[in-house]
């Protein structure tokens, strides 16, 4: 049995949950957090073997906000979706580490490239609704509200950044993962996942 069903277990146990969908609601939770947890920490550790960790650090954080608003393209299979995100997150950073010489006196343009495209994406796919959740009126927008503002947060603090000339490299990596994630959101986008699960499931076997 997974760590998350011994931790819904316990709680209904303890807190004698006999409700049978409230349970459901609970084991679905806690296999989406600790599915979380397990991403991310197995994405750092990745990046701190190939030294990227600090990097891979601000983009999660960073896209990790918009990703829980907004949404975005999912993988049809857990095992899947961890392999796309440390090979994705790593591969950013990794890419942002080499070209940032080349893009760092066009750094202000990016970050008005992707804040205008955010823009726009968020107003026109946020939230992106999944087959089996699909959502009211008033929650669509007060998610797409709320998507709005993570995006003016972060080019806020990537503007900070550029003001200051620090964390430069690292406001360039966010502004790579941020564009991904705003793709995710988009049809090619959802393709693109697509075409990644079915090449994942063939290597697999």
């Amino acid at each position: 049995m997974s760590l998350s069903r011994n931790f819904v277990n316990y709680l209904i146990t303890q807190k004698k949950i006999e409700d049978q969908e409230q349970q459901e609601i609970l084991f679905f939770g806690a296999e989406v957090f600790f599915s979380l947890l397990t991403g991310i920490f197995i994405t750092l550790l990745v990046g701190y073997f190939l030294n990227l960790h600090t990097i891979v650090f601000y983009m999660l954080l960073a896209s990790m906000f918009v990703r829980k608003i907004a949404g975005g393209a999912h993988s049809k299979d857990s095992m899947n979706c961890l392999i796309i995100t440390v090979m994705v997150y790593n591969l950013f950073a990794y890419f942002s580490l080499l070209t940032f010489p080349y893009i760092n006196n066009h750094q202000r343009i990016l970050v008005l490239f992707v804040f205008c495209c955010g823009m726009l994406i968020v107003y026109k796919k946020a939230p992106l609704e999944l087959p089996q959740k699909p959502f009211g009126n008033q929650q669509k927008r007060l998610l797409r509200f709320w998507s709005f503002v993570v995006l003016i947060l972060i080019t806020f603090f990537l503007c900070l950044s550029l003001y200051y000339k620090v964390f430069l490299l690292e406001g360039y990596a966010v502004c790579l993962i941020l564009l991904w994630q705003l793709f995710m959101l988009t049809n090619m986008g959802a393709n693109l996942m697509g075409m990644l699960d079915r090449i994942l499931f063939l290597i697999r076997g």
